[in-house]
């Protein structure tokens, strides 16, 4: 698929499951579009369940799949519901996978999970037929934001940095990852691709 902007193909395309990865060095970019597998676990500590399904499902493919996805640190923190769905792990096996490697051209992949009672291959094809592979994206305009509020706030973020600076000072742990979410409200709903080019063309 040469010529393809990744960024425009995925936010060209209607599904309720979507994906968008850069390296650093933008060597590598993937677009990703639906869901043909899932690896997920709802239990902290069961690491060499998720590496033992990935080996599996690795070793049963002769392709490169890529499964992508994440999982948390520590154990659930109760004062975060919003990410309760996610479990301990999610990685997914995107239906349709676009990458682009360097200067290399873009490549499509579209992965298929045979289960039985299912046939996926006419509904696929059918995604296939309507697909679009625009070559540039235009980021829609972004309306200015209505206010900011960030979690923890000024003070409880303060009180935990010396809470983990003193810990480290007594030696009870080596490494202490804080992190805070900014939570800006706009007056309409924001296109995430959109933002994500103005925050490419801004870096």
């Amino acid at each position: 698929a040469p010529e393809v902007d990744p960024l425009g193909w995925v936010g060209a395309h209607a599904s309720r499951i979507k994906g968008y990865w850069v390296d650093r060095e933008h060597a590598v970019e993937m677009a990703a579009i639906g869901e043909a597998d899932e690896v997920k676990g709802v239990e902290a500590g069961s690491l060499d369940a998720l590496f033992g399904e990935l080996a599996e499902r690795w070793l049963s493919s002769e392709a490169d799949l890529r499964y992508y996805g994440g999982l948390r640190f520590g154990p659930w923190h109760a004062r975060d519901e919003s990410w309760r769905p996610f479990g301990a792990y999610r990685f997914i096996l995107p239906q349709f996978e676009l990458v682009r490697q360097g200067g290399a051209d873009t490549k499509l992949a579209c992965h298929v999970v045979l289960r039985p009672g299912r046939a996926p291959v006419p509904e696929l094809l059918e995604q296939l037929a309507g697909m679009r592979f625009p070559v540039s994206f235009t980021p829609l305009a972004l309306p200015p934001p209505l206010g900011r509020r960030d979690e923890p706030d000024l003070s409880h973020w303060q009180s935990a940095v010396r809470q983990a600076l003193q810990a480290i000072a007594e030696r009870r742990v080596e490494k202490v990852v804080l992190a805070r979410r900014a939570c800006f409200q706009f007056p309409v709903p924001v296109d995430a691709f959109s933002l994500l080019r103005r925050i490419q063309q801004d870096a």
